[in-house]
């Protein structure tokens, strides 16, 4: 095997400075990368991600339907990067009960929800208590694959309330 050449060095440098090129660009990626996933996970430990039945128990008017969607909306986040941590609900034929999914930042109960649609409807926290069932899917501790699978269970057990037959 012959030694190296002059010009064989320069190659090497040549390509070596290509490498070191695309050095910051690299470092910048897998540090975004990183803080992304411990941003995401700092996030998601403190937060809850579940599904929910909310259900009025009294008539209600149309204009009443539509603020009572509307507050549901603004329990939980509008936007997000990841589409399914942005607030969705689900009504049922009758508009009567709503299954929302909604991602807060601690664990909801009764009294939170009731106390957060008072503020954005009409009517005071005991009159909305008491026209109202609320049930967590999967339970309080639940995960949100839990909560998503009792969900899912539900509307097929309750089918003829939630789909229109063909």
């Amino acid at each position: 095997m012959s030694p190296p050449t002059h010009n064989s060095n320069s190659k090497l440098k040549g390509q070596k400075l290509k490498l070191l090129a695309f050095f910051p660009i690299f470092l910048f990626l897998l540090v975004t990368v990183f803080f992304s996933k411990n941003r995401h996970s700092a996030r998601a430990a403190s937060e809850t991600h579940l599904y929910a039945l909310i259900e009025v128990t009294t008539p209600l008017t149309n204009a009443q339907k539509i603020l009572i969607r509307d507050a549901m909306l603004e329990l939980g986040r509008q936007s997000d990067s990841l589409p399914s941590r942005i607030t969705h609900i689900r009504r049922s034929l009758d508009n009567q009960k709503v299954i929302i999914e909604v991602v807060l930042p601690e664990r909801i109960t009764k009294a939170k929800v009731v106390s957060k649609l008072a503020e954005s409807l009409p009517w005071s926290e005991a009159t909305i208590d008491v026209n109202t069932n609320f049930t967590v899917f999967g339970s309080l501790a639940a995960t949100w694959e839990e909560s998503r699978h009792e969900a899912v269970s539900y509307l097929i057990s309750h089918s003829v309330e939630w789909e229109t037959s063909e």
